[in-house]
């Protein structure tokens, strides 16, 4: 536990950060932003992927491709 107005930093200068949970779930919650920066991300879903957006969703890139089943858009 950090006290409040605590910060935790974690620096690595060579290697990987890598956090494995079994048998439970992994869970960030923040009354802020929550940023992230690489130069490549994948997320790998093996069951659903829900992405929730209370106000606007903006999706950029230099081409945006998005692969599927067909769906309905009128439902």
């Amino acid at each position: 536990e950090i006290d409040e107005l605590g910060d935790l930093n974690v620096q690595v200068n060579k290697g990987n950060v890598n956090i494995n949970v079994k048998g439970g779930d992994v869970n960030i919650l923040t009354d802020g932003d929550l940023n992230a920066t690489a130069a490549n991300m994948v997320l790998d879903s093996k069951g659903q992927t829900k992405i929730i957006a209370g106000g606007v969703m903006d999706i950029e890139g230099a081409s945006v491709n998005v692969k599927g089943t067909p769906i309905n858009l009128n439902e």
